[in-house]
């Protein structure tokens, strides 16, 4: 990840690191770069899941999306759009056009194969907010960050 990010600046600007906010011109991305139907895809969930979040935390976001790809073998858009999986699906945030930041999430870690945590992490939720407290006991023990305002939890041991 390190040296995406420094690709990242040396190509469209630069990062503020106290904020962790990323400054980047979306204008080189999309004259430079084709953005994927499945980037965009992703983008939106990052979107309607993290925004106002951490960079970090949007990675992780869209890792847990790759990760749950990985373990299920299904598509992005199976993932995605699983009944009960993603509450941001069904937001007026998931049908805008998703922040610079949040394309590049969802860049580097379909495209670019980053990683924050382990491909075992496939949960994640904002405890504050969550209001199936039941789910958040079961889940509460596979705990491994929390990130912004969002905890990320592992795969349940069989």
């Amino acid at each position: 990840m390190k040296y995406a990010v420094i690709l990242l600046v040396l190509l469209f600007g630069t990062i503020q690191s106290k904020s962790t906010t990323v400054d980047l011109a979306i204008e080189p991305l999309c004259s430079e770069f084709i953005i994927s139907p499945s980037v965009m895809l992703l983008a939106r969930l990052v979107y309607s899941e993290a925004r106002g979040e951490p960079y970090l935390g949007q990675l992780g976001v869209a890792q847990v999306v790759r990760n749950r790809m990985q373990w299920t073998g299904k598509t992005l858009e199976q993932v995605i759009y699983r009944k009960g999986q993603f509450d941001g699906i069904h937001t007026k945030a998931f049908h805008q056009f998703p922040s610079k930041q949040c394309i590049i999430a969802a860049m580097e870690v379909l495209e670019g194969g980053v990683s924050i945590f382990g491909d075992n992490v496939l949960y994640f939720l904002n405890p504050d907010t969550s209001t199936d407290l039941v789910h958040l006991n079961r889940i509460e023990p596979y705990f491994i960050i929390r990130i912004g305002r969002h905890s990320f939890y592992e795969k349940k041991q069989s």
